[in-house]
């Protein structure tokens, strides 16, 4: 077995549901585990895995992960029941949305539980400047009360919203890809984005519009 495929036993500590179908799983931290904020490891139940990315600190002594409960799902079903101190495995952690050494002003744009990463590198002290979370609904926006005292400029886009462009009550109405385009002020910018494929396309023909010097580092799922 070669190092990618390196598995470890780690057992299901406890569940806290954010929604009725998102969840967190904790699980314990194996010994000499190492990883770096942003990165993912698959989740292994019985024959069937998937990826999911860390959202604990790089410095925590557990692991934590946010998962969605997608119908058809065998892997997220599985986890949404497994039992209290029942064990999973995980494999080596990988991916390439981890904070890079930068001069420039830090944009993390995410939908739905593609704020995952992020929730994990500003947790782990990283800098950040400005936080796009798109949602469909109030509720969507997780681990909003850690964000709002963490990140100089917390930007809640709420799509359901009528109308564009406006504010209330500290909510932009309106998809993080309109904020990109028409609201987010000038400046160099590193802009790291996580979601579905869809937003990740639409998010970098914004930023290669307004901001074609912009560095961008992206992670996306379907």
């Amino acid at each position: 077995m070669n190092n990618s495929q390196m598995r470890y036993p780690v057992v299901v500590t406890g569940r806290n549901w954010l929604t009725p179908d998102v969840y967190e799983l904790n699980c314990t931290r194996p010994e000499g585990f190492k990883f770096r904020c942003g990165q993912h490891v698959s989740l292994r139940v019985g024959e069937e895995e998937r990826y999911y990315t860390i959202v604990s600190s790089e410095n925590s002594s557990s692991l934590s992960f946010l998962i969605k409960k997608v119908p058809q799902g065998a892997v997220s079903l599985a986890l949404a029941t497994q039992s209290i101190e029942s064990m999973i495995e995980i494999n080596r952690p990988s991916g390439y949305l981890v904070p890079r050494v930068t001069e420039r002003q830090r944009v993390f744009v995410a939908t739905g539980t593609g704020i995952a990463p992020f929730v994990s590198m500003i947790a782990s002290g990283k800098e950040v400047d400005y936080l796009l979370h798109g949602a469909r609904d109030l509720e969507n926006f997780y681990y909003q009360d850690t964000f709002v005292d963490a990140v100089p400029f917390y930007i809640r886009c709420l799509s359901r919203q009528s109308g564009q462009g406006g504010t209330g009550n500290d909510i932009y109405a309106g998809y993080v890809t309109i904020f990109i385009e028409q609201s987010l002020p000038q400046g160099t910018y590193d802009f790291y984005l996580c979601g579905k494929w869809d937003m990740i396309r639409e998010a970098t023909h914004a930023v290669d519009n307004r901001f074609p010097d912009a560095n961008i580092y992206s992670e996306g799922f379907y």
